[in-house]
């Protein structure tokens, strides 16, 4: 017996999304039978489709750093800001964050920028952003184990 699946898909658009990045992207719901559901983020860019998002999977966000604009440049907090609130925005559709975007403390290294938004076993979490010379961004993930303090309780 196959197992039936359906496929739903819709283009998805955030002003902090479609801001930053010129590609569509593509909201995609799969439905299996027996009733399980998953949603992710897919967009086409040279005839690739590239997943960028999907719940609770991987971490890493090569795929997305792939849909910035060539001439994209981290030159200050502010444009590594509009990467992290454009990935929110996708995060958002399946939970809100634990730490709004404003509310992260953000810490400017060479190389990088770390955007920490609370801890796990007191160790630091968030979004690592990296760049190189020419302040083109090069890597992008989401850390369990960021090396810095972890985001302070305001309660």
């Amino acid at each position: 017996m196959f197992e039936q699946i359906s496929v739903s898909s819709e283009p998805f658009h955030e002003p902090a999304l479609d801001e930053l990045i010129e590609t569509t992207m593509w909201r995609v719901a799969i439905e299996q039978y027996g009733g399980g559901r998953s949603m992710l983020f897919m967009a086409v860019q040279d005839g690739e489709v590239l997943r960028i998002h999907r719940h609770g999977t991987p971490e890493s966000r090569e795929n997305f750093l792939r849909l910035l604009p060539d001439d994209f440049r981290l030159e200050s907090e502010a444009d590594a800001r509009r990467i992290i609130a454009a990935v929110l925005t996708l995060h958002s559709e399946f939970s809100e964050p634990d730490v709004p975007l404003d509310e992260m403390r953000m810490e400017a290294r060479k190389g990088e920028y770390l955007f920490v938004d609370g801890d796990r076993f007191g160790e630091a979490t968030g979004y690592r952003i990296t760049y190189d010379d020419q302040q083109r961004p090069t890597g992008f993930e989401y850390s369990w184990e960021l090396e810095t303090e972890p985001l302070e309780d305001a309660g």
